[in-house]
Order: C-alpha cells, then sequence, then structure tokens
C-alpha cells in the first residue's frame, strides 16, 4: 500500500510540474518550458509506460515548445514519434490522434 500511495503521489506531482510546463509557456518561456516538460515525459515513462496517454502528451508538449523555439525538426521528429505512438496504442481515428 506505501508503493501504491508513494506512485499515486508521483503521478500527482508530475500533473503538477506538467501544469507548471503549460504555464511557462503561456509566458512565453519555452526553454524552461521545454526543459520541464522532457523531464516530465521521462519521469511519467519510467511510472505509467511510455505508450501511456500522459505520458505522450508530456512527449507532445516537449515538441510543441521545440517548435516555438524555432528547431522544426526536432519538433518533426518528436511529433512524429508521438503520432504514431497514439495511433497503435489510441487507434488512428482517436481525437488525441488527429491532433
Amino acid at each position: 500500500a506505501a508503493t501504491a500511495t508513494a506512485t499515486a503521489e508521483l503521478i500527482a506531482v508530475l500533473a503538477g510540474r506538467y501544469r507548471a510546463g503549460m504555464g511557462l509557456g503561456r509566458l512565453g518561456r519555452w526553454d524552461e518550458a521545454e526543459s520541464v516538460h522532457r523531464s516530465v515525459a521521462e519521469h511519467r515513462a519510467e511510472v505509467l509506460g511510455e505508450d501511456h496517454p500522459d505520458t505522450l502528451a508530456s512527449h507532445y508538449e516537449v515538441g510543441f515548445a521545440l517548435a516555438r523555439l524555432d528547431r522544426p525538426a526536432d519538433a518533426l521528429r518528436v511529433f512524429g514519434a508521438v503520432a504514431a505512438a497514439r495511433a497503435r496504442v489510441l487507434g488512428e481515428d482517436h481525437p488525441d490522434t488527429l491532433a
């Protein structure tokens, strides 16, 4: 039970950090937003799995930040990986896959 509680708390902390990354982006602080989202994506992959929708959402936000940082090739690579994973996990017609 302690492990489940610790995991639930970590998931909640990661959700908060994800929201912080979103806030940084809204403020135009894209370098910081990219760093936060990359860290959250790595931790979510460890806790939830690489193909979990929350992990994929974090990877998507990394790509979005990279695009805003004028790194289109890097952003496209991330977006392509997210799209492929979402199609595999959620299906071709899921709204997140189509986004």
